[in-house]
């Protein structure tokens, strides 16, 4: 019981956390779209995929196991 609140607070913290990450991408993709920098488009918008897939993630396991 204790352990599943606490990896609740984690999960719940992380996706937080990811949010954040989340929200500076899409600015940073509009930077750097603005200044014509291809190879920082491309960087970006990798760590932007890769954080809205650990998103999904996480998200599946917070209602799969953590409920």
């Amino acid at each position: 019981m204790y352990i599943r609140k606490l990896l609740m607070g984690v999960v719940k913290l992380v996706k937080y956390l990811l949010h954040a990450s989340i929200v500076l991408c899409c600015y940073l993709i509009f930077v750097s779209v603005k200044e014509k920098d291809f190879q920082l488009i491309i960087f970006v918008a990798s760590m932007f995929l890769v954080n809205i897939f650990i998103f999904i993630y996480l998200d599946l396991v917070e209602k799969k196991f953590l409920k």
